[in-house]
């Protein structure tokens, strides 16, 4: 049969991957725009991109952390 979801629940899991959207992204780039086997030396981040991409992966991170403290 067709299972339906309550409207709290899409509100929900909405809203996670929603928060998951700049630090997936963040990460991506990381990851992605310094492998040289993909990147030229003239297009990779440089140290400032790069450290700005990781303070916002662990930024998140920190409030994820933090919001999981306050459930429990």
């Amino acid at each position: 049969g067709l299972m339906l979801l309550s409207f709290q629940t899409v509100q929900k899991t909405y809203a996670i991957v929603g928060a998951l959207v700049i630090p997936g992204l963040s990460a991506i780039l990381l990851y992605l725009n310094n492998r040289s086997d993909l990147v030229s030396r003239a297009y990779r981040n440089g140290w400032k991109t790069n450290l700005i991409l990781a303070l916002a992966v662990l930024l998140f991170v920190y409030a994820g952390w933090l919001g999981i403290q306050a459930r429990f």
